[in-house]
């Protein structure tokens, strides 16, 4: 019988990490090539203390509450340095946990190793051990670990996952089978005149359209050459022979730069056709007859000439097209549709993901890439504000006005561009993430301690619900900690049990009746109307623009503000801080990334000296004086290694050792996994005999056919995890860096292809 002796560790108190530019830091030698440090550079990992070599395997999550602090086991092996002898144990850590979403990383602060478990050693032994594990990993250094091999590692029904009833109700879907663009407009066509121009610009679509009122044309600006028409919505269009004078007078300045590079005019190469809508659309174009590909070990064939995401099932003869995270079905392509989501064919779930209708998975309920998408959208980002440092004007059209937001209590104001409600007497503000109260609709306006639970009643119907996703969770008299879920960005998990974009209920009607269309557009998301394809590895939905318009689709694309009394067009909004650019962005106010629907934080508009947040947390450790040095080793066993040391405490990758992978199973053993199966490791009793004999390696008495299955079934997933986590963290790395196929940073995707 196995002798399992558990340390348990007491609290130690933590040190902060030294900032950039300490006299530790400065003291350190320049590496050859500097590292980052705050990054996962893989594993296992190796520490050094004491004359001895800890190698410490990849996390294993058992718990992630909240996201605040996180609770992992991790397989371990200690043994001198240079030699092959080991002893093998489980290491049970408790951390608190700092997620910065734009680096995809995990700060684990506050380590506290609660067990370190060594099968078959004796009490004296195993603290001997753990004295050395705590010299090379000590508590005071935070541990960089990627946020993706996390993610694939947790269980979704240990996380708490707002689940929305939202709207599958097919949109308007209009097939081409020639080449075309979708002009969407908010809404009934609105122009307002360029400044000192006798043209008018259009204000409610993202595309550059401009009337010519003397000669009741319009001209619209495709890539670098110009369409015209005498009809904005039958046309037909045509290439322009000329442009009028008007847009040579153009405004000189970055609102308008786009359209000054393409003057003087440049005949098309080709004339697309034009599809004008008044309500938010989805335009499928498929070059002639769709052109099947079978998809390996299912029945589905992927319609392969067309950038749509667009399946046909052999079995059930169905079209189904993917469309903001929804699926439509239609027995032709050119409709009609109707809703598919709630019963996709079983082989949807077959579908391999390194295919190229792979990107599709996330979007199946009940596939490990739909469940990492619900844990990823169920992360808040986080950040600390300065109270004394954060402001907001907010303006209104005239006298402030308020209408009732049914059926809760909460009025909400309809002539200002600023998200204001009123409760109880008492003003509200969400601005861009974060929650302000003021006695007066016009101020003045101080950051908010608490916000009142009706506020969380707002239905998902109102196109307010998204700032219920904002939350204040703890407070000072100087700082409020405040953050907010992807759902804030317009990506929600739906009921369905995946992560769609948009909530769908808006229609034309309703579009036309919102009376804040007089001067400006509200800030909600209309799911449809860009190609909105969820990308795990960019960090969220991602938009295509060749088809829906150069500013990344439909939704926000200009705006007013009644304080100046000036029109922006092409997603610029001026405001009393300046002017700032949201081009590919459905909602200014969350200060989307370029290219992205969903996915950078807001916080970045309100500066270093106001807010701290995780990303800027980890981009203080990139400094070059907090480097460290580098070196490389080679181990006994032939493992290569690379040591560093720097202020993330992350240690050395191990490339390979002779051990292979190892697995921490709940069981309390290590394993590892053979060509026969699952293997058990065993370290031989130590009794009273010296250090040196006690790490003797032996594998398990226990055949793994013999495996108790719970446990077999438990490390076969966590192995699945782990090499997904490897291969998702690649993936994020190659989006980052601009390498990933189909997607690069700032720019959109192909709607039906994406990097996996």
């Amino acid at each position: 019988m196995i002798q399992l002796t558990t340390l348990r560790v007491a609290s130690i108190a933590i040190l902060s990490c030294a900032p950039c530019g300490s006299t530790a830091s400065a003291q350190s030698t320049q590496a050859s090539t500097p590292i980052n440090d705050a990054e996962d550079r893989g594993w296992p990992r190796q520490f050094e203390a004491e004359g001895h070599e800890i190698i410490v395997h990849a996390p294993q999550p058992d718990e992630w509450p909240k996201f605040e602090h996180i609770t992992f086991r991790a397989a371990i092996t200690v043994g001198p340095k240079g030699s092959d002898q080991k002893t093998y144990g489980i290491l049970r850590v408790r951390a608190d946990t700092k997620v910065a979403f734009e680096e995809r990383l995990v700060i684990l602060t506050n380590r506290k190793i609660e067990e370190l478990s060594f099968s078959n050693v004796d009490a004296a032994e195993s603290q001997r051990l753990m004295s050395i594990v705590m010299a090379g990993m000590p508590h005071e250094r935070p541990l960089a670990v990627s946020l993706d091999r996390l993610v694939a590692a947790m269980d979704p029904a240990k996380i708490d996952v707002r689940k929305v009833h939202v709207s599958v109700t097919p949109p308007k879907i209009i097939h081409s089978d020639k080449p075309a663009l979708l002009v969407i407009f908010m809404g009934k066509s609105r122009f307002k005149p360029v400044p000192d121009n006798d043209l008018m610009f259009a204000i409610n679509t993202n595309w550059d359209v401009f009337l010519d009122p003397a000669a009741n044309r319009y001209y619209l600006l495709d890539g670098h050459s110009w369409l015209t028409s005498v009809d904005l919505d039958k046309g037909p269009w045509t290439a322009a022979a000329s442009l009028p004078a008007g847009l040579s007078r153009l405004p000189a300045n970055e609102n308008w730069n786009d359209v000054r590079a393409a003057i003087p005019l440049v005949p098309p190469q080709g004339v697309r056709v034009v599809h004008v809508s008044h309500e938010p659309a989805e335009l499928v174009v498929i070059e002639g007859e769709p052109e099947l590909t079978p998809i390996t070990g299912t029945r589905l064939m992927l319609v392969a000439n067309t950038e749509s995401s667009l399946l046909f099932d052999t079995a059930d003869k169905q079209y189904y097209l993917l469309a903001a995270g929804r699926w439509f079905k239609a027995s032709s392509v050119s409709g009609p549709w109707s809703a598919a989501s709630g019963a996709l064919p079983a082989d949807f779930k077959k579908i391999p993901e390194n295919s190229d209708a792979g990107h599709v998975l996330s979007a199946v309920p009940g596939t490990l890439a739909a469940n990492e998408a619900i844990i990823l959208a169920s992360i808040p980002q986080m950040a600390t504000i300065n109270r004394a440092d954060v402001k907001v004007v907010v303006t209104y059209d005239g006298v402030p006005k308020f209408l009732p937001i049914e059926p809760t209590t909460v009025q909400y104001a309809y002539n200002s561009p600023f998200n204001v409600f009123l409760i109880e007497g008492k003003y509200y503000c969400c601005h861009n993430a974060v929650w302000f109260v003021a006695p007066t609709p016009t101020g003045a306006w101080l950051v908010c301690d608490a916000v009142p639970k009706v506020i969380y009643t707002i239905p998902p119907t109102s196109s307010k619900y998204y700032v219920t996703y904002v939350t204040v969770y703890e407070s000072t008299p100087t700082t409020v900690v405040v953050g907010y879920t992807a759902g804030y960005g317009g990506a929600t998990v739906a009921a369905t049990g995946v992560v769609v974009f948009g909530l769908g209920y808006l229609t034309a009607v309703a579009l036309e009746d919102d009376c804040c269309w007089g001067y400006h557009y509200p800030p909600c998301y209309f799911s449809y109307g860009c190609g909105a394809v969820w990308y795990g590895s960019s960090g969220g939905y991602v938009c295509a623009s060749s088809v829906y318009g150069p500013y990344g689709g439909a939704g926000h694309a200009a705006a007013y503000n009644p304080a100046t009394g000036v029109y922006s067009r092409a997603g610029y909004a001026y405001g009393p801080n300046g002017a700032a650019g949201y081009r590919t962005a459905y909602n200014p106010t969350t200060g989307v990334a370029a290219g992205r629907a969903g996915g950078a934080t807001p916080y970045g508009s309100w500066g270093r000296s106001a807010v701290t947040n995780g990303d800027e947390w980890v981009r203080a450790g990139h400094s070059t004086t907090a480097s460290g040095t580098v070196g490389g080793i080679q181990g006994s066993g032939g493992g290569a290694a690379v040591t560093a040391q720097g202020r993330y405490g992350n240690g050395a990758t191990v490339a390979k050792s002779q051990d292979g992978d190892l697995y921490a199973a709940k069981d309390g053993n290590v394993y590892k996994q053979a060509d026969t199966g699952w293997e058990q490791t065993r370290n031989s009793s130590t009794g009273t005999h010296p250090a040196s004999a006690s790490t003797t390696i032996a594998t398990a008495t226990r055949p793994a056919s013999q495996a108790l299955p719970q446990t077999s079934s438990e490390l076969q997933q966590q192995a699945t995890a782990r090499e997904r986590g490897e291969s998702n963290t690649a993936h994020a790395s190659e989006y980052r860096n601009g390498t990933a196929a189909g997607v690069q940073p700032g720019r959109g995707a192909r709607a039906g292809r994406g990097p996996r």
